[in-house]
């Protein structure tokens, strides 16, 4: 898939059920929420030793940062297929993701610390709001003030932090992800919020239309398994509790089902994320696609190949081409390859032999053949 077809195909925000076929991705989610249950229930099992207020204070953090670390990971693989490029490798995508996550974080401190700021300064104006006699004036003037800028700082941070993370899975550094971020912020938040809105309707129809998959298909499957195994269906536990309860003492066939239901619900939860990142990765993308930063760094991701991180790594001398064959190998039409366009280019322009100069049109810079008035690549009009 080239970029074109790329840009046509992820146009908007429809796309993002194609971040179901992205196994990868939905791998990393399912892995992270398994690890996640398990560190909950270790971390809680734990607790008898502490209070329970201690071990959630411990296990809280943890459970978080490795949800943000695989959502990180997921984030770059959907990020690639976004873009229209194939995903990359998994160990490169934990090895980019895990420092995407931390400078992700680093930005989040960061609109932390401007929002700590942003309260102290509104408490300095309130107890100047306290004097004896302006204060009542002074209050009357700046409140409104306060309630616009309150508003504007709470939907900027919002709009600005949901493009975070897309920005350095797409590969910026923090410097460059906060410029792209103001510029957003300043030029582009209304569109943003409206794409943010539009996103999480999507995703409350697909959550509704994957529910009920699950919900049907579980009807179908309990009321069968009870008929041949003897279950009672999990269904059953809001009509009969006691009996749902005396029915799990009774079967391992149950446990079986609890255990098949959070895999279920796993693979559930996989499925909203994916869509999810996706889409913040589409909204990201079209928002930013006219940035003078955004274009910046697609050339320096262009310049660049995906994976060459090697700076000692000799660059490669190129030969003069031809013009005949720059012309042949950019025209999407030709349907010539480099090769045989080169082939072309060496043995066509006979008059390259005699010593006389060819022909060049001065609007593509293709190969003109003696007598043309007008060229047979771009149909611009050759004088004399």
């Amino acid at each position: 898939m080239n970029q074109d077809e790329a840009k046509i195909l992820y146009s908007n925000l429809l796309h993002i059920p194609r971040a179901l076929c992205n196994e990868r991705a939905l791998f990393v989610l399912l892995v992270t929420g398994l690890s996640m249950a398990v560190l909950a229930f270790l971390g809680y099992s734990l607790a008898g030793s502490v209070s329970p207020a201690i071990a959630t204070l411990l296990i809280f953090p943890v459970l978080l940062l490795a949800l943000h670390a695989g959502a990180s990971i997921a984030g770059v693989l959907l990020m690639d297929q976004a873009r229209g490029q194939t995903p990359r490798p998994l160990l490169k995508a934990v090895s980019d993701g895990i420092p995407a996550c931390l400078r992700t974080l680093g930005i989040m401190l960061l609109a932390i610390v401007l929002m700590v700021l942003f309260y102290l300064f509104i408490y300095l104006l309130l107890f100047a709001c306290k004097l004896p006699a302006t204060g009542p004036v002074l209050y009357a003037v700046l409140f409104p003030v306060m309630v616009i800028a309150a508003g504007l700082l709470y939907f900027g941070l919002m709009a600005g932090l949901s493009m975070a993370s897309p920005a350095i899975w797409n590969g910026a550094t923090v410097s460059e992800a906060l410029q792209i971020l103001w510029r957003i912020v300043t030029n582009r938040t209304v569109e943003l919020l409206v794409n943010l809105l539009l996103l999480t309707a999507l995703i409350v129809l697909a959550e509704l239309i994957l529910f009920s998959v699950f919900f049907v298909g579980g009807q179908i499957i309990q009321g069968a398994s009870a008929s041949v195994l003897g279950t009672k269906s999990l269904f059953a536990f809001s009509q009969d509790p006691i009996g749902f309860f005396a029915a799990l003492s009774q079967s391992d066939y149950v446990y079986a089902t609890i255990f098949g239901s959070v895999i279920g619900l796993m693979l559930f939860l996989a499925a909203i994320a994916a869509m999810a990142l996706m889409g913040i990765n589409l909204i990201y993308l079209q928002i930013t696609k006219n940035l003078p930063q955004a274009k910046a760094l697609e050339r320096a991701r262009i310049a660049t190949p995906q994976g060459n991180t090697d700076k000692d790594k000799k660059e490669p001398t190129f030969q003069p081409v031809p013009q005949a064959t720059a012309s042949m190998s950019n025209n999407p039409d030709s349907g010539a390859p480099d090769i045989l366009a080169s082939f072309l280019a060496e043995t066509a322009p006979a008059a390259t032999a005699t010593g006389s100069t060819p022909r060049i049109c001065p609007h593509c810079r293709a190969l003109l053949q003696s007598g043309d008035r007008f060229c047979g690549e771009c149909g611009g009009h050759i004088q004399g």
